[in-house]
């Protein structure tokens, strides 16, 4: 976990680096500086692949874990297609919003959400361990057979490289950037590193594929506290985490004479339309994947 971090917090310097250096505004213009126009479509590829991929799993984690507090709490037998289909009803008007800066007050809401999430797993697991006079019987210090799901679980912890330069850019000084990144991917590594072996130590191998489910099997009322803060977060960081892969295609399409080059064609209704209709076709992909 934490070389997955060095290896994520060097590439992300790196890639600051090279902002700096070559003058260019985003990611695929970073390509074609360093590889022409092969490495700059190589890039954009790459950017939208991984954040579409990305969020195409926050449809199945919601569902997951609504259906399951919806069941708990109520009992209502809600199927995961239908709360999926729920979500679409704010995925989509919120990937509407044009800045960034914009998206930046729902994030305020999602680390709320996660910090009571947080709270609630990590006293959840303590009391666990203290109530079965310590760790979980079958907790092995390496397990060879889980390596390949925990390797590619923790490359998904540090997804953010996508949102590195659009962020440094709506800094008011930017080159403030490099340190507080380093800062947060400190912390955030020891936060991953805590709840992960505290989680571990908790239930073992039995755990489930989200830990928030296995504190609900546990202990309904606050695990369907833990299990609604993460929904919410994950929602409200969705628009966020599409929005690179909306900016390829804009500029894309844009190439294509689809959308307008112009600020005044830009604001016209009917790109406006356009544009709306291009980030609707893209949450619905996400969906259908």
């Amino acid at each position: 976990l934490m070389l997955m971090a060095a290896v994520s917090t060097y590439n992300m310097m790196l890639l600051i680096d090279c902002r700096v250096a070559s003058g260019a505004q985003g990611f695929g213009s970073i390509g074609r500086a360093a590889l022409g126009k092969w490495g700059e479509r190589a890039v954009d590829f790459s950017l939208f692949t991984s954040q579409f991929a990305y969020c195409t799993t926050f449809f199945i984690f919601v569902a997951d874990n609504l259906s399951m507090v919806l069941n708990t709490l109520f009992g209502l037998k809600v199927s995961k297609v239908a709360v999926m289909l729920a979500q679409l009803a704010l995925y989509v008007p919120l990937t509407w919003i044009r800045k960034m800066k914009t998206l930046s007050k729902t994030m305020v809401f999602a680390n709320a959400c996660v910090s009571v999430g947080l709270v609630t797993v990590f006293v959840v697991a303590l009391q666990r361990i203290i109530s079965q006079g310590g760790v979980a019987a079958n907790v092995r210090p390496i397990n060879p057979a889980g390596l390949l799901l925990f390797t590619g679980s923790v490359a998904i912890c540090f997804e953010g490289i996508g949102l590195v330069l659009p962020i440094r850019e709506m800094m008011a000084e930017p080159a403030k950037f490099k340190p507080l990144l380093k800062a947060c991917m400190i912390a955030v590594t020891g936060v991953f590193c805590t709840f992960g072996l505290m989680s571990y130590l908790a239930w073992g191998d039995g755990i489930d594929r989200f830990v928030v489910e296995a504190v609900a099997h546990d202990f309904p009322i606050p695990g369907s506290i833990a299990q609604i803060g993460y929904c919410m977060a994950v929602m409200m960081t969705y628009p966020l985490m599409i929005f690179p892969a909306i900016s390829v295609a804009n500029r894309y399409l844009t190439n294509a004479g689809v959308l307008r080059k112009t600020k005044a064609e830009r604001e016209s209704v009917v790109d406006e339309v356009l544009q709306n209709v291009m980030r609707t076709v893209l949450v619905l992909l996400s969906f259908s994947c």
